[in-house]
């Protein structure tokens, strides 16, 4: 499969202790509660383009550049990351039927372990067919985004 780095740069970095509403979902989400969509892209772009949104989206919001580290108190916090880079997976479609393939990609993001302790809250990958980008995925822990932030980042 291959792999598009981006680099971003946000803002600022900041470390803060978790919302109300973050640490009642805390528990357990380390490696779990993840919403995951995919998203039809619009006909005409490029995967340059595509990429060029995501790397917008980690620097203008700065929980998908968002990890939940543990302190030695033992309670969780999130820390933003200002500047980093990401590995955009690319799936080429053809295996099966595009919708197939997309399902499939989405699929294996749902079963993929991020730890967000060291990991950002979010990740993209750009489904491909002959060349053109169809469908964007993107997994994003539900401490850093609901499923109205979700239809909001679509």
């Amino acid at each position: 499969m291959e792999k598009i780095v981006i680099d971003f740069e946000g803002d600022r970095d900041a470390t803060a202790p978790l919302t109300w509403a973050q640490k009642r979902t805390w528990k357990g989400t380390q490696y779990k509660y993840r919403v995951v969509h995919a998203v039809p892209i619009p006909l005409g772009k490029t995967v340059q383009e595509v990429c060029s949104a995501i790397k917008w989206a980690y620097e203008e919001f700065e929980s998908l550049r968002t990890t939940y580290p543990v302190g030695n108190d033992g309670a969780p916090c999130q820390k933003v990351i200002r500047a980093g880079s990401v590995e955009i997976d690319i799936v080429r479609a053809g295996e099966l039927t595009l919708e197939d393939d997309v399902q499939a990609a989405v699929s294996r993001f749902r079963k993929e372990l991020h730890d967000i302790r060291r990991d950002i809250s979010a990740v993209f990958a750009v489904v491909t067919a002959d060349g053109v980008p169809t469908h964007l995925i993107h997994m994003t822990s539900h401490l850093a985004l609901d499923c109205q932030g979700a239809v909001a980042l679509n």
